[in-house]
């Protein structure tokens, strides 16, 4: 069955508007990656609220495209949306959107790989370094996050 003018244009417009928020995030996943190899922490923590708001509206759009998926009697999966768009000319433009949106998430995909890898590499790093000044069978944090075992009670000045 192929799809009306109408159910056309509000699917182009959901493929739309979600490809709109993938790019969002792939500007924020670019900015986060940015901090990440300069090592500015404050800047990556910052960038978290604005991620997490893009993921809620991101899962709104989902939500929306697989509503009007199912409302048209469309597949739900990638595979078959893609073929099913394809199958109709009259949709030329929706598929064409569509493979626009799978290519975006794409590079969000690989984006956030790329973030989650340069953040284990760091945290490895602070693992490393926490360890060499680490007397060995001591740990420099209690389980209340304090310092302990008189690692802070140098008083400034001292020596």
């Amino acid at each position: 069955m192929a799809l009306t003018g109408i159910q056309l244009q509000a699917l182009i417009g959901a493929l739309r508007e979600e490809r709109a928020a993938v790019e969002t995030l792939v500007q924020r996943l670019r900015e986060e990656q940015q901090a990440l190899v300069a090592g500015d922490a404050d800047r990556v923590a910052g960038g978290l609220a604005a991620k997490a708001e893009t993921l809620t509206t991101l899962s709104r759009h989902g939500e929306r495209r697989m509503a009007l998926l199912r409302q048209f009697n469309l597949p739900g999966d990638n595979a078959g949306i893609g073929q099913r768009l394809d199958a109709d000319h009259e949709a030329a433009a929706a598929a064409g959107e569509w493979r626009l949106l799978l290519a975006a998430t794409r590079e969000a995909w690989r984006l956030n790989l790329l973030n989650g890898r340069l953040i284990s590499d760091r945290l490895q790093t602070n693992q490393n370094a926490l360890a060499a000044i680490t007397p060995p069978g001591r740990s420099l944090y209690g389980s209340h996050g304090r310092s302990v075992g008189g690692w802070d009670s140098r008083k400034l000045g001292a020596a």
